[in-house]
């Protein structure tokens, strides 16, 4: 059936259109501003590159980040502040093209994972594995915020450790060999990148469990396998001696927030925004119960159409099912947040299926457009919720620091009231130092105004921020 249901035009270019609707569904966070943390890391690599520091310096010190992620965190934010002149345009591209090679590398792994399976039209099944991969709403954050493209960079590596992982058997000995000794610089380049790639050995483990009867893993696979886990023991004991203190809010328990975590993992599954679950747990319930239905069914659907006439078999079911829990094991005592991203790896196998679902399904248009629809209401509608919403936040971030620009001469030092630290978070110390030149160490957090400040920055409770005269309020104290 699904061969001749192929042999028609639109759904030949079936792929490429789910992979245009993805670049055109994404294209508005180029315009996102600077905020939160990456003032933060633009700091630390622009004092990084006064002081002359070396640029392997992260990879044998101390973390002055919370986690040492060197290679996209420290060296990724040194290249963009070098580099990139620290433009936001430009590094907005840089991420957008590091969510492509993410989506690219997942459509990759499903073509060599094909190929293991012995499923037909192997090309066409990896570009539309690519595309849905890349509309997905786990990608909403990577793309709109730089950091967090460490989300975008593990795909990449993942998704290739897993390919050559697969495609390894299917070749002969030179490019088997190749594969192999590739395997553990890649697992390297990983571990550099975010430490939940430390579990990438038994995602590997995994796949060989889904089909060891149509591969033969060979004693070159299993020596690969082993350095992989020697590399990750190796790297587990630099990173306790590099990583810095972590903040609060990523600690761990064990408590009501595994049900809580567990069911954000459902969530991002079903391409429920965070932010759909933030209005849940903050008194706006019917809003929230009503955006995630109307992103979740659309998806269900989407499931339903892709797997309706596939015979899943009970060994390749448990495999995608361990496959997400061992993906998503890093996240599953945290005490209090939870983003989409972090969902990004698990969803790298669970595609694969679906893409092969929907190739052999009667109703493939329609499918992808209940995809489509989902991820539409899920990503345009993030972007339209306001504060306390994460790019409301940003968005109130770039108003208020815009309009401080607008003065001539900042104070320095510079005295500041805040009503709300949740929401001025999109600025910080950091960002009033970067945008408004004052250095770090002469901006102060306070609830009044200095004996000797003539002028003060305060929040109002509407958020907005603005400059108080010292001299009238110490007078009135008077």
């Amino acid at each position: 059936m699904y061969s001749k249901t192929l042999n028609s035009p639109i759904y030949k270019a079936l792929p490429a259109l789910l992979i245009v609707f993805a670049l055109l569904l994404y294209f508005p966070s180029l315009f996102t501003p600077f905020w939160g943390d990456d003032y933060v890391f633009l700091q630390q690599a622009r004092s990084s590159r006064l002081s002359a520091d070396s640029w392997w310096l992260p990879f044998y010190s101390q973390s002055q980040l919370g986690f040492w992620r060197p290679l996209s965190m420290d060296t990724y934010f040194r290249w963009i502040e070098t580099y990139l002149a620290s433009d936001v345009f430009y590094t907005h591209i840089v991420n957008f093209i590091l969510w492509i090679f993410a989506s690219a590398s997942v459509g990759f792994f499903t073509w060599a994972f094909a190929g293991a399976m012995k499923w037909n039209q192997r090309v066409w099944l990896g570009f539309l594995a690519a595309g849905m991969y890349g509309i997905n709403g786990a990608h909403f954050l990577p793309v709109h915020w730089i950091a967090a493209v460490n989300s975008s960079i593990l795909v990449v590596w993942t998704a290739l450790a897993l390919s050559f992982w697969v495609l390894a058997p299917q070749l002969k000995i030179r490019g088997r060999l190749s594969l192999c000794i590739l395997l553990p610089v890649v697992q390297i380049f990983a571990l550099l990148s975010k430490e939940s790639s430390i579990l990438i050995p038994f995602l590997l483990l995994t796949l060989a469990g889904c089909c060891w009867r149509q591969l033969n893993f060979s004693y070159l696979e299993v020596c690969s396998w082993l350095v992989c886990a020697l590399v990750c023991a190796v790297w587990f004991y630099f990173y306790r001696q590099f990583s810095g203190q972590h903040p609060d809010v990523y600690g761990l328990k064990i408590g009501v927030n595994i049900l809580r975590n567990v069911a954000s993992l459902v969530a991002w599954l079903l391409n429920v925004p965070r932010e759909a679950l933030r209005l849940i747990l903050t008194g706006r319930e019917l809003e929230g119960i009503v955006w995630a239905g109307s992103v979740a069914v659309p998806m269900l659907g989407f499931i339903y159409l892709c797997l309706a006439k596939y015979k899943l078999l009970f060994i390749q079911s448990m495999a995608i099912v361990v496959f997400i829990g061992f993906a998503y094991a890093p996240y599953f005592l945290l005490a209090s947040q939870s983003y989409e991203y972090y969902a990004a790896v698990a969803l790298i196998f669970p595609v694969a299926f679906l893409a092969h679902g929907l190739m052999l399904s009667e109703k493939k248009l329609l499918a992808v457009i209940l995809l489509c629809t989902s991820s539409v209401l899920s990503i345009q509608l993030s972007r339209m919720v306001d504060y306390p919403s994460l790019l409301g936040r940003a968005v109130w971030g770039e108003q208020q620091i815009e309009q401080l620009e607008r003065r001539a001469v900042i104070p320095n030092p510079l005295v500041v009231k805040i009503h709300n630290h949740h929401r001025f978070y999109a600025i910080g110390v950091a960002g009033l130092s970067w945008r408004l030149g004052v250095p770090l160490e002469n901006i102060h957090l306070t609830d009044q105004c200095a004996a000797n400040v003539k002028e003060m920055l305060e929040e109002d409770t509407a958020g907005n921020l603005f400059w108080r005269d010292c001299d009238s309020v110490h007078n009135r104290s008077q």
